[in-house]
């Protein structure tokens, strides 16, 4: 195995290795900037850029960080209900726990409920009216009214199953907001935004980090991944990245250097559709290209494998961290850390133990809500589906 293959095998290792979000970004930038020779500046700079999990413990106390969540649910719901009202060109506004009523208000032209705002309200510049109630009971009766819904039964309990959950989060919402002064919470409502894209990458990132490892387990299992739908997605994003560098780089330079304009592709100021579509650029290609490289190679729209860097790629029988083995040998169990010949010092042994029980604990945990999640999604069930079934 090239020097250049141990390079991508050890971005790939990495991400899947790492104990938490945080980790994995902070070691993909140093490991991509390897692999794709990218400044030191552009790392330095993307660290910068991304807000850690812990960063976000320094600006948020456990009761504030709640406060966030609890707002982002208050959004999630309204965004929800929204759908339903704008039948009856209104816009949610709130609700009265005590007289079991919501209160909206009416609109005076057609809005874009594609893209709302931090309050689950329409960005659409729009003149709100007067102001109305509607008992709750009556909601389904008065949207039954607008003939073009004709409201199915179970559309309806899905109505009134959001409308009680959305009561909740006011209920809670009001109870723990009286906490913190009026100022503190202005400032927290300001930071939900910026929170909420935070949580939203870090999910992104744990999702990649889950998909990433199955994948490796199967392969270290020797199964074949050529027809699951984890492969096929990596060889769908390795053609994309790989079909850019082709089109902005000669044939000679291609040898050199695969990406010499990936730097400003990545840049998180550069031109994204979305903030989505930036999470995959900058996360899943990169990667998906470097398990294909690490793998083997793509001609004619062809893959074949590698067998010698394959043969390379290890799960350590102690803590399962995945790891490129120096030597390819079958008979290689452990990675450096755990294995009985590695040349710590004694200190450094004894630092390495002092750490090492929470953090196999930890991760035989999540092996287990890997494992989990994994069976309700054969049983049929989505991502989302299953990861909710887990947390409840």
């Amino acid at each position: 195995m090239n020097e250049k293959d141990k390079i991508y095998g050890t971005l790939i290792t990495d991400f899947a290795n790492a104990k938490t979000t945080d980790e994995a970004s902070l070691k993909y930038l140093e490991n991509i900037s390897r692999v794709f020779n990218l400044s030191p500046q552009f790392t330095e700079t993307e660290k910068r850029n991304f807000t850690t999990m812990e960063a976000w413990e320094t600006r948020l106390n456990k009761l504030e960080t709640r406060i966030c969540h609890t707002i982002m649910e208050e959004k999630k719901y309204k965004l929800y209900l929204n759908y339903y009202f704008r039948h009856l060109a209104s816009v949610l506004i709130g609700c009265d726990v005590e007289k079991k009523t919501l209160l909206l208000s009416h609109y005076n032209q057609e809005l874009d409920f594609d893209n709302l705002d931090e309050n689950g309200h329409p960005t659409t510049p729009v003149v709100l009216t007067d102001s109305y109630e509607i008992p709750i009971e009556d909601i389904a009766k008065r949207l039954d009214e607008k003939r073009e819904l004709d409201l199915e039964p179970e559309k309806i309990t899905d109505l009134y199953d959001d409308i009680d959950k959305f009561i909740k989060v006011n209920i809670t919402l009001g109870k723990i907001k009286k906490r913190v002064s009026a100022n503190r919470y202005l400032e927290i409502k300001e930071l939900g935004p910026e929170y909420e894209q935070s949580i939203d990458t870090h999910q992104r990132i744990e999702s990649i980090q889950i998909v990433l490892r199955r994948l490796l387990d199967d392969i270290v299992n020797e199964v074949d991944v050529s027809e699951s739908p984890a492969f096929k997605g990596i060889m769908e994003r390795y053609s994309k990245i790989n079909a850019l560098a082709m089109a902005v780089t000669s044939k000679e330079d291609i040898v050199k250097n695969p990406f010499p304009q990936l730097e400003s592709l990545l840049t998180t100021d550069g031109d994204v559709d979305s903030f989505e579509y930036y999470d995959v650029k900058f996360y899943n290609e990169p990667i998906s290209y470097c398990v294909v490289m690490f793998l083997g190679k793509l001609e004619n729209n062809e893959f074949t494998k590698n067998p010698e860097n394959i043969s390379h790629l290890k799960k350590c029988k102690n803590c399962f961290d995945f790891f490129i083995s120096i030597k390819n040998d079958k008979r290689t169990k452990y990675c450096r850390k755990c294995s009985p010949k590695n040349k710590m010092t004694k200190k450094e042994r004894n630092e390495y133990m002092k750490d090492y029980r929470p953090k196999r604990k930890k991760v035989l945990g999540r092996r287990k809500r890997e494992a989990l999640i994994k069976q309700y999604m054969e049983s049929g069930d989505t991502m989302e589906q299953a990861e909710s079934r887990i947390s409840s």
